[in-house]
């Protein structure tokens, strides 16, 4: 009985072993070329959504906590912004230029642009 893949090198029967006249068909089976592609796409896919969660900023949990000192900047830049309001309504205007300055360096407020002008 032939397997599938194989050919008989003589096409009449012999009474002799068929596995000496038979060879493997050099293509490779269907089934081991999908497990490789498969094999491949996923190590491919799970690289890249390895990377991108990386990038995003998701690694918070396991490197350093950028969260933290985002949230630090945040507050030093409201409390420039008080400041300089402070400093706007008592008309102490360069100093209130300079917190509103200090201010934008950190984070763009469209507040702080709008007391810059009216200064």
């Amino acid at each position: 009985i032939l397997k599938r893949g194989q050919k008989l090198l003589f096409k009449k029967e012999f009474d002799i072993d068929k596995d000496f006249f038979t060879e493997e068909s050099p293509v490779p089976k269907k089934r081991k070329i999908a497990l490789r592609v498969f094999l491949f796409v996923g190590s491919l896919t799970f690289l890249l959504l390895f990377v991108s969660a990386f990038s995003f900023g998701l690694n918070s949990r396991f490197g350093s906590n950028i969260e933290n000192v985002k949230k630090i900047g945040l507050k030093e830049a409201q409390e420039f912004f008080f400041d300089a309001l402070k400093f706007y309504e008592t008309g102490e205007y360069d100093s209130a230029i300079e917190k509103l300055n200090k201010q934008l360096a950190i984070v763009d407020d469209p507040d702080a642009y709008n007391y810059l002008a009216k200064i």
